[in-house]
């Protein structure tokens, strides 16, 4: 799976940050896709879920770290089975270049001057742009000008292009001016794929994907680490497909509920807006974690 170049510097400097940062007040670790990135800060949870990525490379980070203070991981099972990748924690651990950053912060990705000035040069210079902008419309027209489009509103064929770029360019937070065409068809496209149920065969493979992630589990748990899974919620449209349903199904039969906790889908799930289809909004990223804090203070009580 292709990286966009932030993607991948924020999921290692998510990661350095939990390996090099001293947190002796985290008990807890959310572990998932981009889609579980949306959870905001909470005190004593760490948040090492990745964008592309999966529940299996936060989990794998946990179980190399080691800590004693780590007691429960959330792991989100939108996208379960999860799948390691190798590549991304070999470049975590790399001998020479661990030592590096563990003792020197500036060798950390983030963390360098000019990644730092990249970061900042950009959020400037996307703010004289639209200052400019704005001014340039308001001398060619006479009412206030729309804001720009999250995505470009050029006609776009969805069945020939790749819904993971779309959801590239718009981005984790919908503005107005979005191209709702653009989106309406890319939420049917969604719809009509996860409305075909699943073969015998997906099922079985899927079922065999499963072994890594149980395995995992299994792993955590010999080192006393208690695992609640989490459902994130997703377009209202999507989420009872007969392929949402069935792989909901596959889960709890991989992880029993008589063994595992899980944070179910709000009561109110059917109100929550995403970008995408997949992916909250800002504002709604923000009341899920409200959510979530809630039942996570549930469980502590139990």
């Amino acid at each position: 799976m292709s990286f966009l170049p932030h993607q991948r510097l924020e999921n290692t400097t998510k990661a350095q940050s939990f390996m090099y940062d001293k947190q002796d007040d985290i008990n807890s670790v959310i572990v998932g896709s981009s889609l579980s990135c949306m959870i905001n800060d909470i005190s004593g949870i760490y948040n090492l879920a990745f964008a592309r990525q999966s529940s299996a490379d936060g989990i794998n980070m946990v179980l190399h770290e080691n800590r004693k203070n780590i007691k429960t991981v959330f792991i989100e099972n939108n996208l379960l089975p999860a799948r390691s990748d190798k590549t991304f924690f070999n470049d975590l651990y790399s001998t020479i270049p661990y030592q590096l950053k563990k003792n020197i912060v500036s060798f950390r990705d983030g963390k360098q001057f000019i990644s730092m000035v990249g970061h900042y040069w950009g959020i400037a210079s996307n703010d004289v742009y639209n200052i400019f902008r704005d001014k340039l419309e308001l001398m060619l027209k006479d009412e206030a000008p729309d804001r720009t489009p999250a995505i470009p509103t050029t006609s776009i064929n969805i069945e020939e292009e790749d819904i993971d770029e779309i959801q590239d360019t718009i981005g984790y937070e919908a503005k107005p001016g979005i191209d709702m065409g653009l989106f309406n068809r890319m939420i049917e496209k969604r719809y009509n794929e996860l409305s075909v149920p699943y073969t015998a065969e997906e099922i079985d493979k899927l079922k065999e994907s499963f072994k890594e992630t149980k395995e995992l589990v299994e792993e955590l748990e010999k080192k006393g680490i208690k695992v609640v899974f989490l459902e994130m919620p997703i377009n209202n449209k999507l989420v009872n497909t007969a392929r949402k349903n069935r792989h909901r199904e596959l889960v709890k039969e991989v992880f029993s509920p008589s063994k595992y906790d899980y944070i179910e889908l709000p009561p109110n799930y059917k109100t929550y807006f995403t970008t995408d289809g997949i992916h909250l909004t800002h504002k709604e990223a923000i009341r899920y974690t409200k959510y979530f804090k809630k039942k996570v203070e549930e469980l502590s009580s139990e």
